[in-house]
């Protein structure tokens, strides 16, 4: 698949905070449009939620792209079975499976969209590494990856770092850090960052990166 500027114009579209079809910027029919320009309505699209099974996104993504004309195949892995357990209640449809995303079983080439949010702030750089590694070999050569994480750029590191930070070691990079370890693997980073403002257990406003990933033909 040719990638000019518009495709990539559309692939930053799409992948506005937070990811697939969980943006605040845009409506659900701006998040489908953005879709169809990259791949074609009516095809299989194959979406992998990797360490978000808590996230109420998959279930929305499923319906989205079902009511836009898609054939969409969602799967979601944690590390941690018992939310991908209440998750497969609500929706059976969602494929679920316990699994550490750097060693996942699925074939190379397999998924259109990767989707997670903060997950490579939850280990070192080494775990990281191995993280997109594999979700560059998982990714089809048209696919692309979205992801919201902290950076050192990012000013606020409150309430929401600090869950992610339970031992004290913070696990934030530079971009120029996730610029170079995605191209290493193949992939294309676009970088944004956006704000939270104040919200409830939110003591200050808080950045965050985002940043799509496109795997380079």
């Amino acid at each position: 698949m040719e990638k000019g500027n518009n495709f990539y114009h559309r692939a930053y579209e799409l992948m506005q905070p937070l990811g697939i079809l969980g943006g605040w910027n845009l409506s659900k029919d701006q998040h489908i449009g953005a879709i169809s320009e990259i791949f074609p309505i009516g095809r299989e699209i194959n979406v992998l939620y990797a360490g978000t099974a808590t996230a109420k996104n998959p279930i929305d993504t499923k319906k989205a792209l079902i009511e836009a004309g898609y054939d969409p195949k969602i799967i979601v892995l944690d590390i941690i079975n018992r939310p991908l357990q209440k998750l497969h209640k609500k929706d059976n449809g969602i494929v679920t499976q316990k699994c550490n995303v750097a060693d996942t079983c699925f074939p190379d080439k397999y998924f259109d969209v990767i989707t997670t949010d903060f997950l490579l702030n939850m280990g070192s750089l080494e775990t990281g590494t191995e993280i997109v590694k594999e979700m560059a070999r998982l990714l089809k050569p048209d696919g692309i990856i979205s992801m919201t994480v902290f950076t050192e750029e990012n000013r606020r590191r409150n309430f929401q770092s600090v869950l992610i930070d339970r031992f004290g070691k913070k696990h934030f990079f530079p971009k120029e850090t996730w610029n170079e370890l995605f191209s290493r693997f193949g992939l294309d980073l676009l970088l944004t960052t956006f704000c939270v403002e104040n919200k409830p257990l939110l003591y200050h406003s808080d950045e965050f990166t985002h940043m799509a990933a496109i795997k380079k033909t």
